[in-house]
């Protein structure tokens, strides 16, 4: 398993790449790289989608 910020920077993403891919607003996945909240599993499965990796591979 790999962080968000991990897979993210793996993939060459900026936050704002990232989140307009995964059609989710740019404070969304910055505050899920900081641990400030949890995601819900509709958001877990656009960031995976995004990213090419099965939701269980993202550690929040």
């Amino acid at each position: 398993m790999a962080t968000l910020r991990e897979l993210r920077e793996k993939h060459f993403l900026s936050l704002g790449e990232l989140a307009k891919k995964a059609s989710l607003p740019r404070s969304t996945v910055y505050d899920l790289e900081k641990g400030k909240h949890k995601p819900i599993r509709r958001t877990i499965r656009k960031l995976a989608a995004a990213l090419e990796v099965e939701p269980g591979e993202i550690e929040f």
